[in-house]
Order: C-alpha cells, then sequence, then structure tokens
C-alpha cells in the first residue's frame, strides 16, 4: 500500500505577503515560521547579529584587520551575505568613535598638551624671540570647533568626505575596472575599520597614559596611511610602487581638501 505522501501547505510570507512554499520565502529569504518575540528570542537575535561568522560584525572587524581591500573586493564581487553592511558597519563604528572621543575629551586634551609644548617652546628658545600669537589662535579657533566637528562627523563623512575620497581612488585607479559606487564600498568599509582603529590606537593609550598624547594623532596618522596603502593593494591588485604613489598622493589631496573645505564649513555651523 503506497504511503501517502505529506501535504505540503502554502504560507505568505509576512515579511512581504508572497504566496509560497517551503522554508524559506523565495522574495526576500525570511523564513516560513515565525515567533512571537520573548526575552530568549531577543538576546540571541542581538548575540547572533553581533558574534555569528556569517554577516556578524566582528567577524568583519576581524577580516578588515588583516584584509581589508580583499573584504571589499569579495562584497562588490558579490558576496552580500558573508560580511555585516558595510555602511550600518561605519555608523556603528562612527557613532561609538564619536561617543567615546566626547567622554574622554580626547581632542579638548590634545589641544591643551599641543598649547602646552608651544609655550614650553617659546621659553627654550633664547637666541630669540617667538612669537606664539598665530600658533594660540588656532589652538583656539580647533577648541571652538572641536564641539561641532563631532556632532556633525557622521553627516560629514557620509555627505562630504567619503563621496570625495572614493571620487579619487576612482580616478587614481580608474584602469582597474571598478566604478565609483564600488570605490564607495570600499572607503566605506576602510572609514569604519579606521573609526575602531582610533579607538584602540589612540583613546585606549590616552586613557591608560595622558601624557603621551601629544604623539598619538600624528602616529594614528601614520598607521592609516599604510593600512590604506595595504587596502589598496589587496582591493585593485596593481604593483606595488603603482599603489605606494598613487595612494599617497591621492591621500595628501584628500588630507588638505578634509582640512580647509571642513574647517570653512564648521566656520558656518
Amino acid at each position: 500500500m503506497p504511503v501517502a505522501e505529506e501535504a505540503i501547505t502554502a504560507v505568505t510570507c509576512k515579511n512581504c505577503e508572497t504566496l509560497f512554499e517551503g522554508n524559506f520565502c523565495p522574495n526576500c529569504s525570511q523564513k516560513a515560521g515565525t515567533h512571537r518575540f520573548t526575552v530568549k528570542h531577543f538576546l540571541h537575535e542581538f548575540l547572533h547579529a553581533f558574534t555569528h561568522t556569517d554577516k556578524g560584525i566582528f567577524f568583519l572587524i576581524k577580516e578588515m584587520m588583516v584584509r581589508p581591500g580583499k573584504v571589499a573586493f569579495e562584497y562588490n564581487a558579490g558576496k552580500r551575505k558573508k560580511y555585516f553592511n558595510p555602511f550600518s558597519f561605519m555608523l556603528i563604528a562612527m557613532a561609538l568613535n564619536v561617543f567615546l572621543t566626547q567622554k574622554t575629551d580626547f581632542y579638548g586634551a590634545f589641544i591643551n598638551a599641543t598649547e602646552k609644548f608651544v609655550k614650553e617652546i617659546s621659553k627654550l628658545d633664547t637666541s630669540k624671540k617667538t612669537d606664539t600669537t598665530d600658533s594660540t589662535a588656532q589652538l583656539e579657533k580647533a577648541r571652538q570647533q572641536t564641539p561641532k566637528m563631532l556632532e556633525n562627523s557622521k553627516l560629514l563623512m557620509a555627505i562630504l568626505y567619503l563621496p570625495f575620497l572614493s571620487l579619487l581612488t576612482w580616478i587614481f585607479f580608474k584602469n582597474a575596472g571598478f566604478n565609483y559606487a564600488e570605490n564607495l564600498v570600499l572607503n566605506t568599509l576602510i572609514a569604519g575599520q579606521t573609526s575602531l582603529l582610533f579607538i584602540v590606537f589612540c583613546i585606549t593609550p590616552f586613557v591608560l597614559y595622558n601624557p603621551i598624547i601629544i604623539f598619538l594623532p600624528y602616529l594614528y596618522m601614520m598607521g592609516v596611511w599604510f593600512y590604506n596603502l595595504v587596502a589598496f593593494r589587496q582591493f585593485y591588485r596593481q604593483r606595488k610602487w603603482a599603489i605606494f604613489w598613487k595612494g599617497s598622493v591621492l591621500q595628501i589631496i584628500y588630507y588638505i581638501f578634509a582640512n580647509q573645505v571642513g574647517n570653512a564649513i564648521l566656520d558656518y555651523l
């Protein structure tokens, strides 16, 4: 006697309302079976989003530490489910960066340390009188702009810095075959990772030992310069010397633009 086949019941996806049969919606990939949220389910989803090897943010951070250009290359090539969303990653990293920078008053302490250093240099210069008026004025301007910079950093990054940097990388590495949007993905991932690296290599050492703050931003900038070159090398896959001079020149242009245009905008905010 033949065994009756189990009846397959069509279900309607609760996310996009597509009628389908099976365990996953063919339109949006949501599971057929959903459940009412409990605290247990909430904690599971929360931990899954951050720690799961598939799309987990910690997995992305680890991968961006050792192979940033390859991550961007794979994401652009279509491996979207493997990695945490780059744009969400950048916003989370920048938000954490701004929060800790404000809480520790990193930039305020850096300006104070720089001001103290300039005054000490002027005292040691016994051969001639050193006019520190310009330096003091610049430091005072920086002190006034710091709160506005932190408050508007995500907006400036999203609509000004990242689009311009991506335009530069697209122009300098146009022969690599990537379009503007694909360059934007690369630089978004780098921006998120370097925001976290600032926490690790600037804020953390400052909290542990305050006097070294005057050196930290400069060491960080050198580290970011090298990190970008590694990412460019892995992503564009060009010769080392081509990556070195193109990557160095475009970063110099970018920093000049970010400094001059950013300051001009902050003056009017």
